[in-house]
């Protein structure tokens, strides 16, 4: 992985082959880390206690990742929050020939 983080800061026109051995290199710990829990673990059940922790923690730590590289990056405003262009406040207008009120359009 450090290889393809260089070249994508080396030369940013290489972008393909850096995201490619950062996916690679990705995969690869992957498969690390799912060998070092089963070789961790005694027996299957330790094996699964183990695989289903490291999972949970693991789904936590990515779920926070959006909302916490979003705070860092938005700018603060003071203010309330802009309104929604849709829906709109104002009413729709009847069709032709619809009833409004018990009188026909």
């Amino acid at each position: 992985m450090a290889g393809g983080f260089t070249l994508l800061v080396a030369a940013p026109v290489l972008s393909v082959v850096a995201c490619t051995l950062l996916g690679l290199g990705g995969g690869a710990c992957l498969v690390l880390a799912l060998t070092f829990q089963s070789q961790r673990a005694g027996s299957s059940g330790e094996a699964a206690a183990l695989a289903g922790m490291a999972q949970s923690i693991g789904y936590l730590v990515a779920a926070a990742g959006p909302s916490s590289s979003a705070s860092c990056t938005t700018p603060r405003t003071a203010g309330p929050l802009p309104s929604p262009s849709w829906p709109s406040s104002a009413s729709p207008q009847p069709s032709p020939g619809t009833v409004r009120d018990g009188i026909a359009t």
